[in-house]
């Protein structure tokens, strides 16, 4: 089988088009090795008449999707707006809770060039089809710098030590190895690797766990054990062990995009940490179907991240300088100060101003004022009299007390309120 490099569209991709009737779905938790569990946990679902199609420059596709069953009469599939003929199943992946995940591809190579894909389905709600993604083989003249990439075992950068064996199944290729201390390495470029083997439905029952270790960028190792990623329902099987079933083995972390390297050891069937129990038969294999590099660009990531460090900023700081240039700064740092106390100066004046100015409206709206109107004559509050007038505790018309002596004609001086300011009459 020849190596290939293949263009993975999620999904959630913003250049697939989708008709009416479609609902984005999340995977309700982190990733698992079941095999329903969706590529970057998310699926586009419909339950009505509806489409989706995608343009691509290349000459090979093939696409992923679940369904209650692998029965294609609800849907079918156009290349160019002619029907795609006959479909080659390339892998039917049972899982969980009845649900059949198909992966399916055109039968026959396509003209190298640009082609529209079109799915064409009439699901109900009895029988919805979820959409999970595509892939397909570019043209040598498209640029996969920012594009997620699936990569076949048998990649010419993938470094094999030790005893990995080549294993097909119908159109389905594989490696695997039950070696102890057999490797993998792969540099690539992108932010995070997932990376997908197949399980045998007689796993579970006839061999034993093994363990294995990756890490990225030589840091530290993380454990698989293998057993923990056969699905519930493969190991209660009855099946011959002639299905498999494809299942995401691990996935890294996501780190910043750029160059990175991934290393795989198997270590056995027993490590320090875990002490596992050998039973009779055949130790599980770690086995390689598909590794797929996510470069982070056009589809959020599932993933966590690693924790980072805190990125310590230098402060800034003056140093005296006593070289021309040195002379400048500090002649523009006086400029900026005395801009700075100017601009306080005119403010605070400003602010007097402005209470002056209150100050002179209120002593001209309460100015005392004389209004002649005919014979009457009337005296506003706190205006000058012309002449100091003797001023008598006794009303009009009352009679004064015969032991009350003559006040003496002298003014009485009366402070004005503290709001209020007079002036002389004029």
């Amino acid at each position: 089988m020849e190596a290939t490099t293949q263009v993975l569209v999620d999904d959630a991709d913003i250049f697939i088009q989708y008709g009416p009737g479609w609902v984005s779905k999340t995977s309700p938790g982190p990733p698992s090795a079941d095999s329903t569990y969706t590529m970057y946990g998310t699926l586009h679902e419909t339950v009505t008449q509806s489409e989706l199609s995608y343009t691509f420059i290349g000459s090979h596709v093939e696409f992923c999707f679940q369904s209650t069953d692998s029965n294609s009469s609800f849907w079918s599939f156009t290349i160019d707006n002619i029907p795609g003929g006959n479909l080659q199943s390339e892998l039917v992946r049972i899982g969980s809770q009845g649900i059949v995940k198909n992966c399916y591809e055109t039968n026959g190579a396509l003209p190298d060039g640009q082609h529209e894909f079109r799915i064409i389905i009439n699901a109900s709600q009895g029988q919805p089809f979820s959409f999970d993604y595509l892939f397909y083989t570019p043209s040598p003249t498209v640029n996969l710098s920012s594009t997620d990439l699936i990569l076949t075992p048998d990649n010419l950068l993938f470094e094999y030590g030790g005893d990995w064996i080549n294993s097909t199944n119908v159109n389905t290729h594989w490696l695997e190895t039950t070696t102890v201390n057999s490797t993998f390495t792969f540099e690539f470029y992108g932010s995070s690797i997932f990376w997908f083997g197949f399980l045998n439905t007689s796993f579970p029952k006839h061999n034993y766990s093994t363990v294995a270790a990756f890490s990225i960028d030589g840091g530290e190792a993380s454990l698989i054990t293998l057993e923990d990623h056969v699905p519930s329902d493969l190991a209660s099987s009855t099946l011959d062990g002639t299905i498999l079933a494809e299942s995401l083995l691990f996935q890294s972390f996501s780190y910043p995009r750029g160059q990175h390297r991934l290393d795989v050891t198997l270590l056995g069937g027993v490590t320090s940490e875990i002490p596992l129990i050998y039973s009779s038969g055949m130790p599980i294999p770690l086995t390689l179907s598909s590794l797929v590099i996510q470069n982070g660009t056009t589809i959020p990531s599932l993933l966590p991240t690693p924790p980072a460090l805190p990125s310590k900023s230098p402060i800034p700081t003056v140093t005296p300088n006593t070289t021309r240039g040195g002379s400048r700064s500090t002649a523009n740092l006086a400029v900026i100060l005395g801009c700075s106390l100017g601009g306080a100066a005119i403010l605070t004046l400003l602010i007097i101003g402005i209470l002056c100015a209150r100050r002179k409206t209120r002593s001209g709206r309460f100015q005392v004022g004389v209004a002649n109107s005919g014979t009457s004559r009337s005296v506003e509050p706190f205006q000058d009299a012309p002449a100091p007038t003797p001023v008598s505790p006794y009303q009009k018309g009352e009679r004064r007390p015969q032991t009350q002596g003559q006040f003496e004609d002298e003014p009485t001086e009366v402070d004005a309120p503290p709001s209020y300011i007079t002036g002389p009459h004029n």
